[in-house]
Formats: C-alpha cells, structure tokens, sequence
C-alpha cells in the first residue's frame, strides 16, 4: 500500500540513480571520457544507474490450476475468540513484467490512497486469489481490477521517470563536456609550458572546414599540441542540415529526369551543393567525389567525412552500403553519412526497412535521434577494433516513379 507517507518515495529512489551516474562519471578514467563518443557514454551510465520504464504483457497470462486449500478464520462469540478452518480453493496467476519493477513498488509523485492490488515481482505482476468459493466471473473480474490497478501506477511511475531520464540526460552530458573542456584546457597549458611533460592523452582537433556563408569558430592548438584531427560536431551537425534540406528540395521539384539519375550523377548533384557552402582551409573544394560514390573530407590524407550515396535494393544492399562505410573510416568518433535514394511508391514501408536493417547491423551500438525516420535518423556504430565510434546518420530521399 503506497498512500501518502506510507511507502518509499520513487523520487528518492531516481535522486539516488543520478547521484551515482554522476558520482561514475567524476571518477571515470580522462583518457577514456576524451575517447568516448559522448552519445555512448551517457547512454551507459543511463543504462547503468537510471530506472528503466516498466511494461507488462497483459496478453501473455499464466497460472496455476486451481488447488484446494484450508482457510483460517476467527470469530469473536460471546467475548471469546474462536478459530476454525473451512474448505476454500487457490489460483495464482501471473503476467509477464519488464524494466525496473522496482519502481512500482513506491510512491510516485501521483498516487492513490488505496490499496495496491497485484504483488509486484521482479518479472512479474502475480495475482493470488483465495476464497471458499470461486467462479470464472470473480476471478476474471479480479483480474480486471488488477490490470486496471496496476496500469495506473505504471503510467504514474513511467511518466516520472522519463521526466527524470531527460533531465539527468542533459546534465550528465553537460557535465561531460565541461570536464572535456576542462581536461583539454590542462592539457593544452601542459603542452604549451617550455618543460618535459609526459602527455597522458589529448584530445583531437577539429578539421579546419569553413563555410563560405556562415563562418564557424574554430579551435585552434599550439604547435606542440597536435593531435589527430577530426570533424568539429557543429560542423558535422550544419552539412547534415545541409544535405537534408537538399534532399527535401530535390523531393519537391523532382522531375523524370531527374528521377532516372544513377548514383554517381545523383551523388554530383549533391558534392555541388555541399561545395557552394563550404571550402576547406586552403580554399579549394572540401567535398570530393571519389570512386563511384563517395562523398569525402579529407585531412592529412585521411577521411574525417565520408557519406555514401545509394539507390534502394533491399536490405542486404543497405547492409553491404554500411559495411563499406565501415571499411572506409579509420578515426575514432568519425562522422558519416547513409544517403539512400528510393524510387518506388511505397516509400514509407521502404524507409521501414531500411532503418530496420541499418538498427539490426552487428555494429550498431545506439539509436540517438529517430523522431522522424523520413528525414532522418542519427546512430552510433562500433568499428572494427571496438575501441572506435562512428556517428552515422541516415537520410532517406524520395524519388517515387510514376504511378502510370
């Protein structure tokens, strides 16, 4: 019974969660925390620490077969307590139950002052019934006022703890960016005084690409402080907005033309784009066509960007456009890009599909972004040596044939 101030509160339980996902964070090696894709690591500690959203699959229903019993009973006759046993019968049932079940075992910020009904176990919600007499219209009725229960309190205690999740998401991440920007700081005044220092790791410097419209700031470091490179996020985040309002531009005005485009021509139309806003440092073009359908920025000889283009033909061939962007990228937290052009009318169960196999790859670790699978969805991705993370975002652009 979790009525008011009867019961362990569910906010003490999720301030205990944040404590500790903090409390790993402060104590997390520096070296790592530089290393990690940041997407990864939050997840993790959310994994770790925070309560997860319970469900139960009321469908799913099991139970005992109905089992005589004795029943105590007690009555007061004449001032005198007198015990007697009758004949009664038992049913347990029982349904499936995930996430942390322990949150249900205390108060949320809404609640009733009523019993709760069900027990709640780890994996289940359990239903014991006992009584001299039992029909299947109280038992089935029993049952409904357990679902009906229980419901309620899950919808009271999920609520609080994507509240919670949400909040405690964007601190950890915050927190984790400022002790970066503090460890890099270090780092870099250690880099830059004139005695022996011996470095214990460093953080990587973006790629010096600008563009030509809306310039970015850039992070610069001192000679003595040259890590590898690789693609600012800010950067990363405004050519992806870039090549999504492409793609919804050339959705709009598409025309038979150019909905008979191979990839290599649909890819050209797209490096022409991307080249009008943006120049690499020494002003020349940044985005480069390579092979058949590559889409690269290069630094140093080496590939800080890399966006395949594809035309859909099935999931196996989204698999094998994913394994060869895998090949291509050799940095940690590389950034790239799945762009897949679909010529065919049921494009919303293609781009089903599509996110499907892209979810169901061995190396995808995170789904972070996917409120709109039609535009586009952000995921993270574990390279060959597990030690790497590769931020992938997949576009889906539209090019239906003519329904004639």
């Amino acid at each position: 019974m979790n009525g008011s101030m009867r019961g362990p509160q569910l906010a003490e339980l999720l301030g205990r969660s944040a404590r500790a996902a903090f409390d790993e964070l402060d104590r997390l090696d520096a070296d790592t925390l530089l290393r990690e894709n940041l997407e990864v690591l939050v997840h993790g500690l959310l994994a770790r620490h925070v309560p997860e959203p319970v469900s139960v699959d009321w469908t799913a229903v099991s139970g005992t077969p109905v089992q005589e019993m004795t029943i105590e009973r007690t009555t007061m006759e004449f001032g005198e307590r007198r015990d007697y046993r009758i004949p009664g019968r038992r049913i347990t049932i029982s349904w499936p139950l995930t996430g942390t079940a322990e949150i249900l075992r205390r108060q949320a910020s809404q609640f009733t002052l009523g019993p709760d009904r069900g027990t709640i176990r780890d994996d289940s919600v359990q239903l014991a019934i006992e009584s001299p007499e039992l029909s299947t219209e109280f038992v089935e009725r029993q049952m409904a006022e357990v679902r009906e229960d229980v419901d309620r309190r899950i919808g009271w205690a999920n609520h609080d703890v994507a509240v919670h999740r949400t909040a405690v998401e964007r601190e950890l991440k915050q927190a984790a960016e400022a002790r970066r920007a503090r460890i890099t700081e270090n780092r870099r005044i250690s880099a830059a005084l004139n005695i022996p220092i011996t470095p214990t790791g460093v953080q990587r410097p973006p790629v010096p690409a600008r563009r030509r419209q809306v310039p970015l700031q850039q992070r610069r470091a001192s000679a003595e402080f040259t890590p590898e490179p690789v693609l600012d996020e800010a950067i990363y985040q405004d050519i992806l907005d870039v090549v999504e309002n492409w793609a919804r531009s050339l959705e709009r005005t598409c025309t038979p033309p150019i909905r008979a485009l191979g990839e290599e021509a649909l890819r050209d139309l797209l490096l022409g784009t991307l080249n009008g806003y943006w120049r690499g440092a020494a002003g020349g073009e940044l985005f480069n066509g390579e092979g058949k359908t590559d889409i690269l920025i290069r630094e140093d000889g080496r590939n800080a960007f890399i966006a395949e283009c594809k035309v859909w033909g099935g999931a196996s061939r989204a698999t094998a456009a994913l394994d060869q962007l895998l090949s291509y990228l050799v940095w940690r937290d590389t950034k790239a890009a799945l762009i897949v052009f679909i010529k065919n009318t049921k494009a919303s169960d293609i781009i089903g599909r599509l996110h499907q196999a892209v979810r169901e790859h061995p190396r995808h670790l995170l789904t972070v972004h996917a409120t709109d699978d039609e535009r586009r969805a952000d995921y993270v991705f574990s390279a060959d040596d597990g030690d790497r993370r590769i931020e992938l975002a997949v576009i889906p652009v539209v090019l239906p044939a003519d329904a004639a």
